[in-house]
């Protein structure tokens, strides 16, 4: 009877480890798939950030040639009209007139 139960024990025991191992390898396989879903996940934000920085500069580089086209025609716009003679400067003669006496 008493080497009945020392084999049961040893059995229970060898169970129990087996059943620790088991738990154990089903834990670090679970960790394993989780970080490569978060892996996966991570590389995915970090294609779509780079995505819309694409979409960002090629938008912003839109803006700026706008932008400049219409400071270019400002400036010729005000270059234009600083050199169109003026009606105020065409009424006023060059050369006055001799006095009257």
């Amino acid at each position: 009877m008493q080497r009945t139960s020392q084999y049961l024990s040893y059995g229970v025991a060898l169970l129990l480890l087996q059943l620790w191992l088991s738990c154990f390898l089903a834990k670090a396989y679970s960790e394993m798939l989780q970080d490569a879903d978060n892996d996966e996940q991570d590389r995915a934000l970090v294609n779509f950030v780079w995505q819309r920085r694409g979409e960002t500069w090629a938008k912003l580089e839109k803006f700026e040639e706008v932008v400049q086209r219409q400071f270019e025609e400002l400036r010729f716009s005000l270059v234009a009209h600083s050199n169109r003679p003026t009606a105020a400067s065409a009424a006023t003669p060059t050369s006055r007139p001799p006095p009257s006496l």
